[in-house]
């Protein structure tokens, strides 16, 4: 049975997923325009992929969330979706995000990487959380 553990950790997660949003806002400020030259084409390419699948993941990350405390709080006809989820695939797909904003320049660089490596690491620990 799917049971989201939320007790005395609850704020680290709710700090840790607050900082990644704004910091994938952040990143998406910050990244490059379109006709900048100093970055050749595929490499500008693999990071928008990394920032866009990080978007994707995060945006899952919190359905995941918000299904979960649903199902523990308000109604139990939730816990069926919770198994829609596939950690170890949104676990590798993080990390994929991390090495495709490895190619990016500057801050967004550093953003996609550190979120990548972030989501791969809560994406972990809601598996972990949730196995039977």
């Amino acid at each position: 049975m799917h049971k989201l553990m939320w007790g005395s950790d609850e704020t680290v997660v709710v700090l840790v997923v607050l900082a990644l949003t704004v910091s994938v806002i952040v990143a998406w400020v910050r990244f490059p325009q379109h006709g900048t030259p100093d970055v050749t084409r595929w490499r500008r390419t693999a990071s928008l992929v990394g920032l866009v699948g990080n978007t994707l993941s995060l945006g899952l990350l919190l359905g995941f969330l918000v299904l979960a405390l649903l199902a523990k709080y308000r109604n139990s006809n939730y816990v069926h979706l919770l198994w829609a989820f596939s950690f170890l695939f949104w676990i590798g797909f993080s990390f994929a995000t991390a090495v495709c904003g490895a190619f990016g320049r500057g801050l967004a660089r550093l953003l996609v990487t550190a979120n990548g490596i972030a989501l791969a690491s809560l994406w972990y620990v809601l598996g972990l959380a949730n196995s039977p």
